[in-house]
């Protein structure tokens, strides 16, 4: 994976000021009940620590290949028993393994506007792609963030700016089946 710091233009001293503002903001909006300027994001230290260490994780779910698979042999073995699986390759031949790289998203999408978290009352919290990318290098933000922001946006290609985003991937053949839609839109998570 390509080192973010190479991919981020330089910045003048004010700019960086400009961005920190906007990173503490959105860390303020999106976990209210955390002081960016007391240091309680990093309270616990889980970002130095190995609490997420799978050292001595066991791990006993088959995985299969979605080559190996059809539908029909998805739903008997799997979904009808409630047996959980890890499917394997199937984004393999996904175009966003070559042309969603760091550097390729920020000639794109640089000052997009990406959802990272909700703030207390439901409503979205964003931050430009180039500022979450510097989020991400600051070793005071996400290096060291017990809970650090992430992009988890269900409505990016919906959004001016981002929906050539769509072109780049599909649904896998194994879930065209949309079961969510059975629960309606206002109790199914978010998705794409």
């Amino acid at each position: 994976m390509e080192d973010l710091t190479t991919i981020l233009p330089p910045i003048h001293p004010d700019e960086d000021d400009y961005i920190q503002h906007k990173i503490r903001s959105a860390k303020r909006a999106a976990r209210s009940e955390l002081s960016v300027s007391r240091g309680e994001w990093a309270k616990h230290n889980h970002a130095k620590s190995d609490i997420l260490s799978i050292k001595d994780l066991k791990d006993d779910v088959p995985r299969i290949h979605t080559s190996d698979l059809n539908p029909q042999y998805f739903v008997e073995k799997f979904e009808l028993p409630r047996v959980p699986v890890v499917i394997t390759g199937l984004t393999d031949s996904w175009a966003v393994n070559e042309q969603w790289t760091p550097k390729q998203l920020m000639a794109k999408f640089k000052d997009h506007k990406f959802k990272v978290g909700s703030d207390d009352d439901g409503y979205a919290v964003r931050l430009r792609l180039e500022h979450f990318l510097r989020y991400c290098c600051y070793p005071h933000h996400a290096g060291s963030d017990d809970s650090p922001l992430y992009i988890f946006d269900g409505t990016f290609a919906d959004r001016s700016g981002s929906t050539a985003m769509t072109d780049h991937y599909k649904v896998p053949d194994l879930f065209q089946d949309d079961l969510f839609k059975l629960v309606g839109e206002r109790r199914r998570p978010p998705y794409r």
